[in-house]
């Protein structure tokens, strides 16, 4: 087994060499312990490595009998993370990519191991470059206080999913015109606030760990699905987060479990970051439609993906971003409208459905109509809201103050970001 401490020296970087080596210190130890008298562990540079010498008994000291190699690695990877105080007031969470394989004698042993060190690194998410700007450093530390909160939060039961219509342009959203609901992440804090996703979503990007908030969020949404099987859903994940890997491993075991879940799920893939690699994301994309699920690709024409990754991922859906339609609602710009009424058409060469987002009113309809388009996304439909079809979505219930259980205190969230 190999896990990769991705942002050691990035960790090293914002809060000091000695935190860094700390951090090894601490992975080690508890890889150590989890191996035990069956295995040992060592470092060899950003990779920590683990040898077992009986596989089927470290799955069971680790209730992963009969688990694939994703969901070992995420056991492992799960157990390893824990908490880790840089100092007094400052957690830092390690970003890690686990990798597990079967060696089958001594002889493979090398040539298994340097096979997995390289999917470790291809796998690993890009973050930033600390060391030659003092205010990355800056930003990072700003951004680790943001993601550690978040994370806690979102542990905690301070995660809220607001539900939108994507709806007929034709007509209002009523319950037979309404081609899904799109869940909109939203955190909560102890006093019972709401923070937009822009206020921890880039920040969780930037350190590469939004994986943690989108297994949270799609797993809330098939439990959603679950009590309600009139419901068809849709749940945004990051870019970043479009890889096979055990962050991933609950939700496919539900999904096989019941395809009728799968089957009224939309994931909807945000470009606010960049894709892991083509050939991850089609093996992802790939997986989860052959369980059943439809995907869609958001906030097309402003996103980090260029158009070969639109045609690689065949995508179901197409949700073209509300700015173009503001461009060409706002003026008579003849060069507005014919860009948007092409980019209506791209949209529809590369999937079945079109959404334009940003539909605020009943003239942003007619234009986004007049372009071609058939569905459409915005307050003209309806606010995110708890209300599905009329009947009030369950409360999420709120944590206990987070500061009761020795964290952080209430509001830090909102004063953090």
């Amino acid at each position: 087994m190999v896990v990769r401490l991705v942002n050691m020296s990035a960790i090293a970087l914002a809060y000091g060499e000695p935190v860094a080596q700390r951090l090894r210190v601490d992975l080690a130890s508890k890889a150590a312990a989890m191996a035990d008298v069956l295995g040992a562990a060592a470092w060899s540079g950003e990779d920590l490595e683990m040898v077992i010498a009986d596989a089927d008994g470290f799955r069971e000291k680790l209730d992963c009998v009969g688990a694939n190699d994703l969901v070992l690695a995420h056991e492992v990877e799960r157990r390893l993370r824990g908490r880790f105080f840089a100092d007094q007031n400052q957690e830092v969470i390690p970003c890690l990519v686990t990798i597990a394989r079967d060696i089958e004698s001594e002889d493979d042993a090398d040539e298994v191991l340097d096979a997995a060190r390289r999917l470790a690194f291809t796998r690993q998410p890009d973050i930033p470059d600390l060391s030659r700007d003092r205010q990355a450093v800056a930003q990072y530390r700003r951004d680790m206080a943001a993601a550690v909160l978040a994370v806690e939060l979102a542990a905690n039961g301070g995660l809220a999913l607001l539900w939108q219509p994507v709806a007929s342009l034709d007509r209002s959203a009523d319950e037979d015109e309404v081609l899904y609901w799109e869940g909109l992440t939203r955190l909560v804090d102890s006093n019972g606030q709401m923070c937009l996703p822009s206020s921890f979503i880039p920040a969780l990007e930037r350190l590469g760990l939004v994986r943690v908030l989108d297994a949270y969020n799609v797993s809330q949404t098939l439990s959603r699905l679950e009590r309600d099987p009139s419901l068809t859903l849709g749940c945004n994940i990051s870019a970043q987060s479009v890889l096979l890997d055990g962050w991933w491993a609950e939700i496919i075991s539900r999904l096989q479990s019941d395809r009728t879940l799968a089957q009224r799920l939309v994931l909807e893939i945000t470009e606010s970051a960049s894709f892991p690699g083509i050939s991850l994301a089609v093996d992802f994309v790939d997986h989860f439609r052959r369980l059943g699920c439809r995907i869609a690709i958001d906030d097309f024409g402003v996103g980090h993906a260029a158009f070969r990754y639109i045609a690689a991922l065949q995508p179901d859906i197409v949700k073209i971003d509300a700015l173009f339609l503001r461009r060409a609602a706002s003026g008579d710009s003849a060069q507005d409208h014919a860009a948007f009424k092409y980019l209506v058409g791209l949209a529809g060469s590369y999937a079945a459905v079109v959404v334009v987002e940003g539909i605020e009113h009943e003239a942003a309809a007619a234009v986004a109509r007049d372009a071609g388009a058939i569905w459409g996304q915005g307050y003209h439909f309806g606010q995110p809201s708890r209300c599905l079809i009329g009947r009030q979505m369950p409360t999420t219930p709120l944590m206990p103050p987070v500061s009761a259980r020795g964290g952080f205190g209430q509001g830090d969230l909102l004063r953090a970001i």
